[in-house]
């Protein structure tokens, strides 16, 4: 039959056949190309950006929990309210990553739905942490985050975890539909090759066209993952189970360690470990493998041997049918300095106020007391517990002392007020106080600082002294009075012997005898010289001693002076001269009693 149709015919029959075979085929291999190409597509912009958006919303959730721990651990409002700006922050980029999830995730949106709502119930969960913590109530605010925050958080990384999981399967699922499909526009491009290769250079070249621009949008996308990937300030590892390898890492985590690429690829995770055996690593692996997902904190060693603390944050994830770990390093050394040194400092603050040998309390403007050592407790003969329930404003030993007014005072100037007052505590113990209050500002509220000293054995010896300064004033003036009873007694027999030597001296006497009774006269004024000094002290105690100043005849005064030492002098066969300078003048002011 074919041998009848002309040649001509028959070649341009073959011709036509071969151009439609050539251009169903075509068609055929632009349609599988365009598959291709919106297979890539969607494998960037919907599953890779879904699971991309669920770790970030995982990591910054993880922020948020770590600042609600940082915020409870605040020692004052303005570090509580930096933390909470913190907080808003990564609440804000959540909420932008839950709107990536929503618009491209292609399974149920319920899930979205249901990870949405767990996170939203955060919120109030969160509001409640740093209302006890902006009130002072630390360890509420603890409680409040074991009992409700950490359980609610397991919940919401579980409904994450599904997402994450459905979006990294759904990845799979295309990523392996675009390799199938790619063999197969490849086996079809060959057989266009041999086929379509009489039909014409140019749809050769629009397909070789197409295929170039498939092959760029997959290296486009591969790019950008691994820009992600190396631009992270994280370590980001992955790590090969069943080989205890590195998969892949980025230079962050090789570098924050001290190595190179080269020499970190050669490392395993003991290597990197400074807490862990090599054997319980390896059981920590299995563990993690096992529970998907892990958080904790351990020390890596770096090349030059220097200890880093790092928290790790882990996830087991499967490619092509195999287990890997895929952790995140983060350098927290600075953080932990600054945790162990504010520690400190609230440690020795602590055994400061607690040891201090004076009271000390601490209270809020409206008179609660928020902080009291163990001697204040002592004082008043109560336990810090009971202190710590009073408000001074209602004390009722602060309002009849007075001690309410002035630590009062302080509060409303601003300035330092004391007072010592005696009173009979609530609890019934007798004292007397030494009270100094003070305005201090705590987290930019004004507060009350009150010390407090037990001057009660202070006053008692006062009164011991004051009785015996009483007891010593008494016996002066009983000593006054019986030192110028006495000396008038002296005197009366004194002043008879002293005027009846004088009358004997007008009478007729050799001169032994009125040499003797001289100085019988002169030893006389002596005595009551000596009489009259012992009146002297007690005039001086009463601050009533008088001196005279009048004319001495100096030659007279020492002539008496020596008379009371010449019978001694010539009964032990000596002889008394006294001589004066003529520089000296005869006459001088004085008195003579007390000089002689």
């Amino acid at each position: 039959m074919f041998k009848n149709i002309p040649v001509g015919i028959r070649v341009g029959v073959v011709i036509g056949v071969l151009l439609l075979l050539s251009v169903s085929v075509s068609l055929f291999i632009v349609n599988r190309m365009n598959a291709l190409s919106n297979l890539t597509d969607m494998l960037y912009e919907h599953p890779f950006t879904v699971t991309r958006a669920v770790l970030t919303a995982n990591a910054n959730i993880v922020r948020m929990h770590r600042s609600m721990r940082d915020i409870v651990l605040a020692q004052n409002h303005t570090e509580i309210a930096g933390d909470s700006r913190l907080i808003d922050s990564y609440e804000n980029e959540v909420y932008r990553d839950f709107t990536i999830i929503n618009d491209r995730f292609l399974g149920d949106k319920k899930l979205c739905e249901s990870a949405l709502n767990l996170f939203a119930g955060w919120k109030p969960i969160r509001d409640e942490i740093i209302h006890l913590s902006q009130n002072d109530k630390r360890e509420e605010a603890i409680a409040t985050i074991k009992c409700v925050g950490t359980p609610h958080m397991e919940k919401l990384f579980g409904a994450m975890k599904i997402l994450e999981d459905f979006s990294t399967n759904k990845a799979l699922e295309f990523y392996k539909t675009t390799l199938a499909t790619k063999e197969n526009a490849t086996r079809v491009s060959y057989l266009l090759i041999g086929i379509a290769f009489s039909c014409g250079v140019g749809l050769s070249l629009l397909l070789i066209i197409k295929q170039n621009q498939v092959e760029t949008s997959l290296k486009n996308a591969e790019t950008r993952y691994h820009t992600l990937f190396e631009g992270s300030p994280y370590g980001v590892v992955l790590l090969d189970v069943y080989n205890n390898t590195w998969a892949d890492f980025n230079e962050t985590a090789s570098h924050q360690l001290g190595y190179t690429k080269e020499e970190f690829a050669r490392l395993t995770v003991s290597d990197l470990e400074a807490i862990e055996s090599p054997k319980e690593t390896q059981k920590h692996l299995t563990r993690l493998n096992a529970k998907c997902t892990d958080v904790f904190e351990t020390i890596h060693r770096t090349k030059g041997g220097e200890l880093r603390n790092v928290q790790v944050i882990a996830k087991t994830i499967n490619l092509e049918g195999k287990p890997f770990i895929h952790a995140i390093f983060r350098d927290i050394t600075d953080q932990k300095k600054n945790e162990y040194q504010l520690q400190e400092s609230e440690q020795r603050f602590r055994c400061l106020f607690e040891e201090a040998p004076m009271g000390i309390a601490t209270y809020k403007e409206d008179g609660e007391c928020i902080m009291a050592n163990e001697a204040v407790a002592a004082m008043i003969g109560a336990t810090r517990e009971q202190v710590l329930l009073q408000n001074f404003k209602k004390i009722e030993s602060w309002q009849y002392s007075g001690m309410l007014d002035v630590a009062l005072k302080a509060m409303n100037t601003g300035t330092t007020s004391r007072c010592v007052v005696a009173i009979v505590s609530t609890f019934g113990k007798e004292l007397e106080l030494d009270c100094d209050f003070a305005p201090i500002k705590i987290n930019g509220k004004l507060h009350l600082l009150a010390m407090f000293n037990d001057v009660t054995h202070l006053r008692q010896a006062e009164i011991k002294m004051k009785e015996a300064k009483e007891a010593a004033e008494n016996a002066t003036k009983i000593k006054s009075e019986f030192l110028s009873s006495m000396s008038h007694e002296v005197r009366t027999p004194l002043n008879a012997i002293i005027g009846l030597t004088r009358l004997a001296l007008d009478t007729e006497l050799n001169y032994k005898q009125a040499d003797y009774l001289r100085k019988i006269l002169t030893s006389s004024m002596s005595l009551l010289n000596i009489i009259n000094d012992i009146l002297d002290f007690s005039k001086i105690e009463a601050n009533s001693l008088k001196i005279e100043n009048i004319n001495i005849i100096l030659e007279e005064t020492l002539e008496n002076t020596m008379s009371l030492f010449v019978v001694k002098a010539e009964e032990k066969g000596l002889k008394i001269s006294c001589e004066v300078d003529s520089d000296v003048p005869a006459v001088i002011i004085g008195d003579p009693y007390r000089l002689g």
